[in-house]
C-alpha cells in the first residue's frame, strides 16, 4: 500500500512538473513572438529617431502666451539633429488681435531649439481674408515671418495674385510678393 501511494504521489509530481515545463515553453514562445514584432516596428522607425508617435499635438508658448499649436498624423523626434519631422501637419498661429492663421501641408519639420517650422507639399495658409498656396514654406518663429522662394498664389475677396516668391510678416499682416507678380484686383479691394 505504501508503495502504491508513493508511486501515485511521484506520478502526480511528475505530471505537475511536465505541466509547468509546458507552460514555460508557451510563455517563452509568446514572449519571443512579441519581441520579433517589436523588432520590426523599431526597424521601421528612422535611424536616429528618439521617439516616433502618431496623432501628435505640440504647442509653442512664449511669455505665457500661446504662439502656435501644431497637430499632425505622426511625428519622429530626431534628438541628434534637434528637430521633429511631422506627417500632415496643421499649424494654427494665434494672432495678437485674437485672429488665427492656419497652415497645412503634406509634411513638415520643427527645429526644437528655435521652433522654426518648414513645411512642404501642397502648402495652404488661410485666415479670415485670404488663402495662400505654394509647395514649400518656412516660418521664422523669432521674427514671426513666413517666406518661400517657390511660386505662390494668393486669393481673397476681390483679388487673385501670383508671384515667384513671397514673404508674410505675421505681426503687421503685410505680404511682399517678388518676381513676375501678376493678378487681378476688383474695385472693392482696400489696400
Amino acid at each position: 500500500m505504501k508503495n502504491r501511494a508513493r508511486n501515485r504521489i511521484k506520478l502526480i509530481l511528475l505530471g505537475c512538473i511536465l505541466v509547468i515545463l509546458a507552460g514555460m515553453v508557451v510563455v517563452f514562445q509568446g514572449y519571443r513572438r512579441t519581441m520579433d514584432e517589436a523588432g520590426s516596428l523599431v526597424s521601421a522607425i528612422q535611424d536616429g529617431a528618439g521617439m516616433a508617435i502618431s496623432s501628435v499635438r505640440q504647442t509653442a508658448v512664449r511669455n505665457g502666451e500661446t504662439q502656435w499649436s501644431l497637430e499632425a498624423a505622426s511625428a519622429e523626434y530626431l534628438n541628434d539633429e534637434g528637430r521633429a519631422v511631422f506627417t500632415q501637419p496643421s499649424v494654427t498661429f494665434f494672432m495678437t488681435d485674437r485672429g488665427e492663421v492656419v497652415m497645412t501641408a503634406a509634411s513638415g519639420t520643427v527645429q526644437t531649439d528655435t521652433n522654426d517650422i518648414m513645411v512642404s507639399g501642397d502648402v495652404v495658409v488661410k485666415d479670415q481674408t485670404y488663402v495662400l498656396r505654394t509647395q514649400t514654406l518656412e516660418y521664422d518663429n523669432a521674427g514671426h515671418r513666413m517666406f518661400t522662394d517657390d511660386p505662390v498664389a494668393i486669393s481673397g475677396a476681390g483679388f487673385d495674385l501670383e508671384a515667384d516668391s513671397a514673404s508674410l510678416d505675421m505681426k503687421s499682416r503685410q505680404a511682399v510678393l517678388r518676381g513676375n507678380v501678376r493678378g487681378t484686383l476688383s474695385e472693392d479691394v482696400e489696400l
